[in-house]
């Protein structure tokens, strides 16, 4: 047994031997193949540049030779015709009288001129040619500066030496080497008028003192019939070339029209002019539009704004009815054009009185635009540097705005004064977030969810805790009724309750049908409707009657969307209701009450939604802001309500 056991490892050994050998023998042959391939890349290299060298010697003599020859036919060709030039005249003056003499010296001065420039100008292409090929040979062989150097002195002695064997003549030249001034992209001719009007567009560009400033634009032409895209900067249907200075000067204007200077880039002085002569106005007349308040930033102005400019919704007279098969509606300039965010818009909500629009978002701004369709300037923007917004609202007046963000304290800010106030978190309460709160439409309280079923009651003229509510489950939505005297919440579990805020009890409760993991709840503005959104993206639509059962089935469900519900609203006279999601790109459906209808002509297709974060119906319901991922807040209007 000792023997087969020692045999059977001295076979192993034998064999593990031979197997590196056999690597061993691989890797040196490998090694051999690559130096011998790394020798032979040297010597090809260096015998290439030995060639290369040789080359570059043999085209410099040529080129070297050449310049010598035209250098020699250069001095004897103006030597010989000022030699024959002189005779030529003397002869002239003697038998044809000074006048001709004049006249043929003056064509033969000319012919001279026009040689010696024919002749310098090939000498400029081949020095062209020379100073190429010898920038090539320095970046080769290594010269450097020293083939500069002889270079330089090379062109200075060749000038100096055609000056010095012309001073003793009688005649000179003078070499003109401005550029040729006949540039142009298309070879028209222009009007006299045209012309004035290149001139005067061109110093009113070089009186704007622009960061730049190129000569060689006026030399460019440019045609307007060559492009589509440039048949709009024409001013009559005639029109063809222009100068570059005027194009230049048509794009400019062009973008001005479309993008107007912001209010902060005007300078001081001009602001503080329009800031005296709009106060001046506005004592002495109303004001007439909104687009007369919004250029300057002046306090007194946005108060105004806000109180004289209301949109007010008549009362007695019974609304029409909205057709339920498609909605009239028409895509406007974005809400926000004037002021983009640079981050996902949190918050789209209208002012309760006037046709004003706030935004805000992580990127710490609040935003206000004047709402008109066509411009909707910017009348102010607020920054909370210690605070990423993720939620902002009005006040039920308009006069605040409560902004909150992931942090334990939040901002209150007053339009009318332009005081911000900062409450310190609800003392005696542990809440690390303040982000998602309700304010009542009465304006007396502030309802803020919290963890474990928690939902603390604020005070909103005092920002202190008046007292809490407590559900079974998660809070995940609360609304109020439209008169603030009930609170509705909704849970994970399903349960929905209805709180007494008077009372500090809850009144009723009961289950949300299908308990779909429900994610947002909301109340219509005149109690009538009542709807819940889920996870599944499934929206339940009660009446009145859930509040008297504790099972109740819903009047309809609406299973269009196949995400989570996160935004969800009713518009001012109940006929509409809008659902989105943040889950997936255009998730936003406008369903139409009491039909239950949803609309199958929005979204518009051709303008894409993308992620809609957020959106909300104007106080008349004539707009539809949706700001979605992209910082945009896109604008609609709907044909049906009449602007207010």
């Amino acid at each position: 047994m000792a023997r087969k056991k020692n045999k059977s490892s001295y076979m192993r050994e034998k064999s593990l031997n031979k197997k590196n050998r056999k690597k061993n023998t691989k890797k040196n042959d490998t090694k051999k193949k690559a130096a011998m391939d790394h020798k032979v890349m040297i010597e090809s290299y260096k015998y290439m540049q030995k060639l290369m060298k040789e080359t570059m010697e043999g085209i410099t003599n040529n080129l070297k030779q050449h310049r010598l020859n035209l250098t020699e036919r250069l001095t004897g060709s103006t030597s010989g015709l000022t030699s024959g030039l002189s005779s030529s005249s003397s002869g002239l003056s003697s038998g044809l009288g000074s006048g001709l003499a004049t006249r043929n010296y003056s064509s033969l001065t000319s012919g001279l001129t026009s040689e010696r420039n024919s002749l310098l100008s090939s000498t400029r292409l081949t020095s062209r040619k020379d100073e190429s090929e010898k920038r090539l040979e320095n970046l080769v062989f290594g010269d450097g500066k020293e083939k500069r150097k002889e270079k330089m002195s090379d062109k200075k002695d060749l000038e100096k030496d055609i000056e010095e064997k012309q001073s003793n003549k009688k005649v000179k030249f003078s070499i003109d080497l401005t550029p040729d001034k006949s540039i142009s992209m298309n070879e028209t001719n222009n009007d006299s008028e045209d012309s004035i009007n290149v001139n005067k567009e061109s110093k009113l560009l070089r009186s704007t003192n622009g960061a730049w400033y190129d000569s060689d634009d006026e030399n460019v032409n440019v045609s307007l019939k060559s492009k589509n895209m440039l048949k709009k900067l024409r001013k009559t249907e005639e029109e063809d070339v222009i100068s570059g200075s005027q194009y230049e000067m048509r794009l400019r204007n062009q973008y001005e029209n479309l993008h107007p200077t912001p209010n902060w880039a005007t300078p001081s002085s001009k602001r503080k002019r329009d800031d005296s002569s709009s106060t001046e106005k506005l004592e002495q007349d109303e004001i007439s539009s909104p687009e007369q308040v919004v250029k300057t930033p002046n306090k007194k102005i946005q108060i105004k704004l806000l109180s004289e400019n209301p949109v007010k919704i008549p009362e007695e007279v019974t609304p029409k009815l909205l057709p339920n098969d498609k909605i009239g509606i028409v895509r406007e300039r974005n809400a926000n054009i004037q002021g983009c965010s640079q981050c996902v818009i949190q918050s789209a909500t209208f002012h309760p009185n006037a046709q004003v629009l706030m935004s805000a978002g992580f990127d710490k701004t609040v935003r206000l635009f004047q709402i008109d369709g066509k411009k909707n300037p910017k009348i102010q923007s607020v920054v909370f540097n210690d605070l990423p917004i993720s939620n902002a609202s009005f006040n039920p007046s308009g006069s605040e705005i409560i902004v909150t963000g992931r942090r334990k304290y939040f901002y209150s800010y007053n339009i009318e004064s332009g005081n911000i106030e900062r409450s310190n978190g609800i003392i005696g309460l542990e809440i690390n977030s303040l982000e998602n709160f309700k304010i009542s439409p009465c304006g007396k309280y502030i309802c803020f969810p919290s963890i474990s079923g928690n939902i603390v009651l604020v005070n909103y003229q005092t920002k202190q805790w008046m007292g809490s509510f407590k559900m079974n489950g998660t809070v995940t939505s609360i609304d109020w009724s439209s008169d603030g005297k009930y609170l509705f919440s909704i849970g994970k579990d399903a349960e929905v309750y209805q709180w007494d805020v008077g009372a500090r009890r809850c009144v009723h409760k009961f289950r949300d049908y299908g308990g779909f993991k429900p994610s947002i709840i909301s109340v219509s503005k005149n109690d009538n409707y009542y709807a819940i959104g889920s996870n599944s993206g499934v929206v339940n639509v009660y009446d009145k009657k859930c509040l008297q059962y504790a099972s109740p089935r819903p009047l309809n469900t609406i299973m269009n969307v196949t995400t989570e519900i996160h935004d969800m609203k009713f518009n001012h006279d109940t006929q509409l209701l809008g659902v989105s999601s943040r889950s997936k790109k255009g998730q936003m459906k406008l369903i139409h009450l009491p039909s239950f209808n949803v609309f199958p002509n929005w979204p518009i297709k051709p303008i894409p939604l993308n992620y809609v974060q957020c959106f909300d119906f104007s106080t008349s319901s004539s707009y539809i802001a949706a700001g979605n991922d992209r910082g945009k807040v896109l604008l609609y209007r709907f044909k049906h309500y009449t602007k207010a």
